[in-house]
């Protein structure tokens, strides 16, 4: 009879002690680094950059192209240059001054698009 009630408390036991006995077993350390602002992707598809975008001063910008032909991401003020990227490939760069970026494909430069980069 006790063999019966031990086993159940035995496992009771083992199941606590392996989920950390109900409490939240993780620490949280500060952080000491100046915390990521929401970093943005552009998809290059359908020969298209899509959507005007906004992001925010220090925000790095990623841009994937998923097309099966290349395409660069190319300032037209000369401020940035992925050169050309093969399908999947992806280039990123960090604006670092406020203002509105207009951008084009080199290789096809009916693809444009432009980023609003706020302070």
């Amino acid at each position: 009879m006790k063999r019966r009630i031990l086993a159940p408390v035995f496992v009771l036991v083992l199941v606590t002690a392996c989920s950390g006995g109900g409490e939240d077993a993780t620490t949280t350390v500060p952080s000491t680094t100046t915390p990521q602002t929401g970093d943005a992707t552009i998809t290059i598809s359908g020969f298209s950059f899509g959507e005007p975008l906004t992001v925010a001063v220090g925000e790095e910008v990623t841009v994937v192209n998923q097309d099966a032909l290349p395409h660069t991401w190319t300032s037209s003020e000369g401020i940035f240059d992925s050169g050309s990227l093969s399908q999947g490939e992806e280039f990123s760069f960090a604006f670092d001054e406020a203002g509105e970026y207009q951008f084009v494909c080199s290789i096809h430069p009916e693809m444009t698009g432009s980023i609003t980069v706020e302070g």
